[in-house]
């Protein structure tokens, strides 16, 4: 009998720790949400550069007519596309998100 409470308490700790990095992951994503619609590309180099992108919450969506996958981390846009990866400083002001790639190159997206 005491190996079953055993077997049990380590089970209720293992589901407790898995609630714990689902509301953990879930209060991340809530950050992003500034950023979760359809952004036109408004001003800046249109070659090589998404020029259409729509963000869904869960962190995937469509650049170009192509899905894609995407998330935020250390201040960083990260953009995961079929044919290519790329990554940008982000800010975003109302209905106005600006990439910036290393070489100070800007980007300025509109929300519909």
């Amino acid at each position: 009998m005491r190996a079953g409470k055993s077997k049990l308490f380590f089970r209720t700790i293992l589901i407790l720790l898995m609630l714990a990095m689902v509301v953990s992951i879930a209060g991340c994503s809530g950050s992003n949400s500034s950023l979760v619609g359809r952004w036109y590309l408004d001003e800046g180099p249109t070659y090589g550069n998404p020029e259409d992108m729509e963000l869904l919450k869960d962190g995937t969506g469509i650049v170009d007519g192509a899905g894609i996958s995407w998330k935020t981390e250390n201040g960083r846009f990260y953009l995961t596309h079929p044919l290519q990866a790329a990554s940008w400083s982000y800010k975003v002001s109302g209905k106005t998100l600006t990439l910036t790639d290393d070489d100070d190159t800007e980007l300025i997206y509109k929300k519909e």
